[in-house]
């Protein structure tokens, strides 16, 4: 998938000559500024898990309209993050050197640092001694005060991504993948990236739906002090979770009582109680002063015996309030970065957020429908659309069942949707003038109703001549009273739904163990494992057997694999969704 040692790009400029490493969102390259001779890395926007490349002209393509839409979106926040590093200048940060587009993506060129990572040198020495790992901190800590000066967050600092300079002697800060600009008057975010988690070093709020929302030097102070305790003791961190839940352990009787102090300030669950900033951080570093008897352990404060208890519920009960916000854990990608939750969040003690319950009226929701349907003979086949037209009902839930039917089948028509009739007629005008080989059937049907919901599905199957047919089905189900849709980001908890998702793939594929569920599936590694899969990037329905969840063609398995499907009793799902989920439900 990656570019042939040897190509050429910007008009020969720059000449590919290895692979330095891939990720989710890109590949990074070790390549040679002809006109200097000078060794530069280029990182590449290419998004694994949709991205495809012509071997002979090195073009990336995206296989399905759909995928390229959400590919793109991706590609500019890319480009617009490369464009922000591309201003910094600062000797503990990577330079950017050049950004540009070519092979229908992004690039940006970086000086090539020759050196090792710090987990590498971590790795080689087990732990770095305390002096070293103070002036690491101290160098990283002027770049993050740098990008915070200018209201930027990296979100990831940690060990691999900090670079030791062998040639000019220095550190540096790389990889903002998932770094934020905020507007320095509101604070509010002004680029999207994807949202990141690195376990044992993103603070508790960066598990929030859409990651650090607001400028928060605290955020990468978090990540500053866990950086420093990996170092000093060779141990990764607990993940921001675990710590509300358990607090920070006993660090080893080793590190001297500063840093140990230092270290605990830095991870404090709560945002508020960490330094202000990174200079405060490091003052508390180079104060060399213990933490008093009254000591700061994550969220409590270990006081005299006979106040100790009232102070651990008061602040545990502060702490159940901040773990209970933090509603949108981060899970595959969808879009972008999935994650492995870690053991000690269960289904037991990771709370769902409470919603205020539909306050249902009695009315009668029954939906009327109209059956449409027409068939034209081709050449290799027959080409059919049917559709259950809705014709009365809930005047708010007859608009999206209409509005998706004309979504799903290419969202062109403007007209009036209360006239099905020249809906349908406007749709089946390229049934008429197919001349193309092959042919479609489409068949959009109400597929479940009950007194609270009702379940839409479209099945389709296309042949394109050849070998080139195949057939999948979307649905959607809308909440009856109000025309409110069932969506994935309901599933609070998709982690604890992890075997039945294993177990509905192995029914599909006909297997029986871990292994030969692996060899059907085609999965970004880096991401995902046989116990992390991802939820579908389409919304599941609800149908009377339980809650259906299908992937697209391509999605997770190869092409031959059709669209892979199964269904998940509700009583298997629905403790693991929040409260408005659960009025979709009958009782």
């Amino acid at each position: 998938m990656q570019l042939q040692n040897g190509t050429l790009l910007q008009g020969g400029k720059y000449k590919i000559e290895t692979v330095l490493g891939q990720g989710g969102f890109g590949i990074t390259y070790l390549a040679t500024q002809t006109l200097t001779d000078k060794k530069v890395a280029i990182k590449e926007f290419f998004f694994k898990e949709y991205c495809e490349r012509d071997n002979v002209s090195g073009t990336v393509t995206v296989p399905t309209t759909s995928k390229k839409k959400f590919v793109e979106k991706f590609q500019k926040k890319f480009l617009k993050e490369a464009k922000i590093i591309s201003n910094l200048n600062h000797k503990n940060i990577i330079r950017v050197l050049d950004v540009f587009q070519e092979n229908d993506t992004s690039y940006y060129s970086m000086e090539y640092i020759i050196g090792k990572s710090l987990a590498q040198e971590i790795n080689a020495k087990g732990k770095i001694d305390e002096t070293e790992a103070i002036s690491i901190i101290d160098s990283i800590g002027q770049a993050l005060s740098y990008l915070h000066e200018r209201h930027i967050n990296h979100l990831d600092v940690k060990p691999g991504n900090i670079m030791i300079d062998e040639k000019e002697h220095r550190t540096v800060l790389i990889d903002f993948g998932v770094s934020k600009q905020y507007d320095p008057e509101t604070g509010d975010g002004t680029t999207t990236t994807p949202v990141g988690i690195s376990h044992g070093y993103s603070p508790l709020e960066q598990y929030n739906t859409g990651g650090v929302n607001n400028f928060s030097p605290q955020s990468d102070i978090y990540a500053l002090g866990a950086t420093l305790l990996k170092m000093v003791s060779g141990q990764t961190p607990p993940s921001a979770i675990d710590i509300s839940q358990h607090g920070l352990p006993q660090l080893p009787s080793t590190i001297s009582p500063w840093i140990d102090k230092a270290i605990r300030t830095a991870m404090q669950p709560i945002k508020e109680s960490r330094p202000a900033s990174v200079q405060q951080f490091i003052t508390i570093i180079h104060e060399r002063k213990a933490a008093p008897e009254e000591t700061i352990f994550s969220g409590t404060v270990e006081k005299e015996k006979d106040k100790k208890r009232s102070s651990i519920v008061g602040k545990t009960l502060l702490i159940a309030l901040l773990v209970a916000a933090v509603i949108g854990v981060i899970y595959v990608m969808n879009q972008s970065s999935a994650v492995n939750m870690p053991d000690v969040v269960t289904e037991d003690n990771m709370p769902i957020p409470y919603e205020e319950p539909l306050n249902e009226a009695p009315s009668n929701n029954d939906l009327k429908t109209k059956r449409y349907s027409k068939e034209v003979d081709s050449s290799t086949g027959t080409n059919k659309l049917n559709i259950d037209y809705p014709t009365s009902g809930n005047a708010i839930l007859l608009q999206n069942i209409r509005e998706w039917i004309n979504e799903e089948l290419g969202g062109t028509y403007d007209g009036d949707l209360n006239d099905g009739a020249t809906f349908f007629a406007y749709y089946t005008k390229g049934l008429d003038n197919n001349e193309e080989d092959g042919y479609s059937t489409t068949d959009i049907k109400k597929a479940n109703e009950t007194s609270k919901i009702i379940t839409y599905i479209k099945d389709c199957y296309a042949y394109a001549g050849g070998a080139h047919g195949y057939g999948f089905a979307v649905g959607v189900t809308f909440r009856k009273i109000d025309g409110k849709k069932f969506s994935k980001d309901m599933i609070m908890r998709p982690y604890a739904i992890q075997n039945d998702i294993k177990a509905g793939l192995k029914k599909y594929f006909g297997v029986v163990t871990d292994d030969e569920l692996m060899d059907n599936l085609q999965l970004n590694n880096e991401l995902y494992n046989i116990n992390n899969l991802p939820l579908p990037e389409t919304d599941p329905w609800i149908t009377k057997d339980g809650v259906f969840f299908s992937y697209a063609p391509y999605e997770i398995a190869s092409y031959a694999a059709g669209a892979p499907s199964f269904v998940i009793p509700i009583s298997k799902v629905k403790n693991h969704v929040t409260s408005t989920a659960k009025t979709f439900f009958d009782e």
